[in-house]
C-alpha cells in the first residue's frame, strides 16, 4: 500500500452532555470537522478515514471524497474507550485488505492542529515508543508551567477563572508540583494578551466583522500562531466587493441590451435565475479551491471576477457590432 500511516478521525453524532451534532457546529463560518479534515488531507503518506454514526457527517465526508467507517451503536457511548473504536476500525479495514504501520486518532475538537504536528507524531512512533498521547483532558481549568524542554514544572487547578480583562483572576487555585498539591491560593493574577472579547472574536463569524475588526483579529491570530488564511480571504473579498458590484451592474446592462424586447416575461425570469445560479457556483467552487489550497486565496477571490469581466467584454463587443 502506498500510504502506511492511518489518520482516524472520530466524529460522533452527539457527545457528552448531549451536545447534538457538535462536530458540525459552525466555528468561524465552517463546521468544526472541516479544520482537522483539511489538515489531515494535506499530510503526505497518510490515509484519512472518518469513523462516525452520523448521516450528516457521512454526507460531509462524501463531499470531500473521504472514506467513512460506520460505527456501531455500542461504540458511541460516553464511556467507550478510544482503543475499542480504533481496534474496531482497524479490523474492518484489514478485512478490506487495508493494513497500516501507524495510526493517529484525531478529534474534530482540535481544529488548530498543524500538519507538522501530525507528521512529527508519526516520525516519533516506533517499536520502542508504540503509543503517544498528545492530549489528556483535565477535570477543571488547568494552567501549566513548562521548562525549555516542555517538561511540566507545575500546574494550577481552578474551577473558576475571570477572563473579563487582560489580567486573568484564577480563583481558589490549587498549585501542584509532581502531581502533589502543595498550596491553595485564593486569587492568582495571570497576565495575558487576551480578554473575553478577544477570545470570542477568535471564534466569531468573520462575515459579521468589519474591515478594521478583521485587521485586528489577523494580528491576534498571528500572535497565537493561528493560520490567517480565512481572514486574508475575507479581506480580499472586501477589496473586491466594489469591483464585483460594478461588473454585475455592467453585466446586467449587457444582458438587457442583448435580449429582444418581444421575449415573454417567463423567459426573462428563467434567464435571470439561471445566470444567478451559474454566478453563485462559479464563486462557490472558486472559494472551495482556495480553502483546499488548490489555488491561492487571492486567485480564488479574483478569478470569478475575471471570468465575469471576460463575459462582459464579449457582450460589449457584440453590442458595438450591432
Amino acid at each position: 500500500m502506498k500510504n502506511t500511516n492511518l489518520i482516524l478521525i472520530m466524529a460522533r453524532e452527539s457527545g457528552k452532555k448531549d451536545v447534538s451534532k457538535q462536530n458540525l457546529r459552525l466555528v468561524n463560518g465552517k463546521p468544526l470537522l472541516y479544520y482537522v479534515l483539511k489538515t489531515s488531507l494535506k499530510c503526505n503518506n497518510c490515509y484519512t478515514i472518518i469513523s462516525t454514526d452520523s448521516d450528516e457527517v457521512k454526507q460531509y465526508a462524501k463531499f470531500y471524497q473521504v472514506p467513512v467507517l460506520d460505527r456501531s451503536k455500542k461504540l458511541t457511548k460516553d464511556d467507550t474507550k478510544l482503543e475499542e473504536i480504533a481496534v474496531d476500525a482497524l479490523n474492518k479495514l484489514e478485512k478490506k485488505g487495508l493494513k497500516f504501520k501507524k495510526c493517529l486518532i484525531l478529534h474534530p475538537h482540535f481544529p488548530l492542529i498543524k500538519k507538522e504536528t501530525i507528521q512529527k507524531f508519526f516520525s516519533n512512533l516506533n517499536e520502542k515508543v508504540p503509543v503517544l498521547y498528545g492530549y489528556e483532558k483535565e477535570p477543571d481549568d488547568v494552567f501549566g508551567t513548562v521548562n525549555k524542554k516542555f517538561e511540566l514544572i507545575q500546574s494550577i487547578n481552578s474551577k473558576e477563572v475571570d477572563v473579563s480583562k487582560n489580567n486573568w483572576v484564577i480563583k481558589n487555585a490549587n498549585i501542584s508540583k509532581n502531581n502533589f498539591t502543595q498550596k491553595n491560593v485564593k486569587n492568582i493574577i495571570f497576565k495575558s494578551h487576551f480578554d473575553i472579547e478577544k477570545i470570542n472574536n477568535l471564534f466569531s463569524n468573520l462575515s459579521s466583522l468589519t474591515f478594521w475588526q478583521l485587521k485586528k483579529l489577523k494580528k491576534d491570530y498571528k500572535s497565537l500562531g493561528y493560520s490567517t488564511l480565512d481572514i486574508n480571504s475575507h479581506l480580499e473579498k472586501i477589496y473586491a466587493y466594489p469591483i464585483y458590484l460594478s461588473i454585475m451592474t455592467l453585466f446586467a446592462g449587457i444582458i438587457m441590451l442583448n435580449v429582444k424586447f418581444n421575449k415573454p416575461k417567463i423567459f426573462n425570469i428563467i434567464l435571470g435565475i439561471l445566470l444567478s445560479v451559474v454566478i453563485y457556483y462559479i464563486n462557490y467552487f472558486s472559494n472551495i479551491l482556495g480553502e483546499n489550497g488548490k489555488i491561492s486565496t487571492t486567485l480564488s477571490v479574483w478569478m470569478p471576477l475575471l471570468i465575469l469581466s471576460l463575459i462582459s467584454s464579449i457582450g460589449l463587443v457584440r453590442i458595438n457590432e450591432k
